[in-house]
């Protein structure tokens, strides 16, 4: 039986939708539902066929297919390592990685190919001592939905800069223009739709927290600093998606700090190292599956070794057929 829109036969829209358009053989506008996305993995009403990407393949329209959910992941980006300088030197930790961007959308399946190619982005790996994260890889459902990764933690130095950047917002293809949704990048926005967010920055002394973002992956936290006064700054915490709890920060202490935890919930960013003056640097905790971006790692002074970038979480896409 075909599948209608408007609630029975098991498709119902609850207020979590973001308004989303449903398209006709011919790619037309059909119908609107309104109220905003949901972020949650699997909470959809029960499918027919339900395919699952963690690794880069292909996706098979199932016979007799009337309407398919397509959700996209880009990956999160890497941690920053943290600075190693000398006493009485401003050194900053880590910054942390961008969380990926995140779209979902509706089609008949006569809009869609026989098969599709699914690819999945690679997480950001984390910066070593004083080195720069690894950009998320985009995620993409063939030419109809590409989803950009977090960028990467920066390299501080003795520069306080911003943190990884919010995965790159997603992208449609023409044949499926007749997206009309809000499609702003999370940023240091909370509520943002579509992107990640940005990792947070290593501040002096304390480092800030990763940024949240409602639907995308949410931002690494700072890995600690440590002033030129010699005060150790403490690390941030990771941000947050869809409003779950996020990586805890680790701590500075002078001879043995603590690491960020990796991020407890979907999507969101690990916690930041903390700093030392007499140890190595702390690392990053990683960003949660999908999306998250890593934390940075903490400072430390020269002979030691400044704390690894958390990775963060690879891409996925899920596709629901009714």
């Amino acid at each position: 039986m075909p599948i209608t829109l408007d609630g029975t036969n098991g498709i119902t829209q609850s207020t979590s939708f973001k308004s989303n358009t449903y398209l006709d053989a011919a790619g037309g506008n059909t119908a609107t539902i309104n109220g905003k996305l949901p972020i949650a993995i699997g909470d959809v009403p029960a499918a027919i066929n339900k395919q699952t990407f963690t690794s880069s393949g292909t996706w098979t329209k199932p016979s007799g297919a009337s309407l398919v959910l397509v959700r996209v992941w880009g990956a999160g980006g890497g941690g920053a390592g943290g600075a190693v300088a000398g006493v009485s030197t401003l050194k900053y930790g880590g910054s942390g990685g961008g969380g990926g961007a995140f779209f979902e959308k509706y089609f008949y399946a006569t809009v869609l190919t026989a098969t599709v190619s699914v690819t999945i982005g690679a997480a950001g790996t984390g910066g070593a001592s004083g080195i720069v994260g690894v950009v998320g890889g985009t995620s993409s459902f063939g030419a109809f939905i590409t989803c950009g990764g977090g960028a990467a933690g920066v390299l501080l130095g003795n520069a306080n800069v911003g943190g990884g950047a919010q995965g790159t917002p997603p992208s449609v293809s023409t044949a499926i223009s007749d997206y009309t949704g809000n499609m702003l990048n999370g940023g240091q926005n909370t509520d943002a739709y579509y992107g990640g967010a940005a990792g947070g920055r290593s501040a002096s002394p304390t480092a800030t927290t990763g940024f949240s973002s409602q639907y995308g992956g949410g931002g690494g936290g700072g890995g600690g600093a440590e002033s030129a006064a010699n005060a150790l700054g403490q690390p941030s915490a990771g941000g947050q998606s869809n409003y779950n709890t996020s990586g805890a920060a680790g701590s500075s202490v002078a001879g043995a700090p603590i690491a960020g935890s990796a991020a407890s919930n979907v999507g969101c960013g690990g916690g930041g190292g903390g700093s030392a003056t007499t140890a190595n640097g702390a690392a990053g905790g990683a960003g949660g599956f999908p999306a998250g971006g890593g934390g940075g790692g903490g400072s430390t002074r020269t002979t030691f070794l400044g704390g690894a970038g958390g990775a963060g979480g690879a891409g996925y896409v899920e596709v629901y057929t009714w």
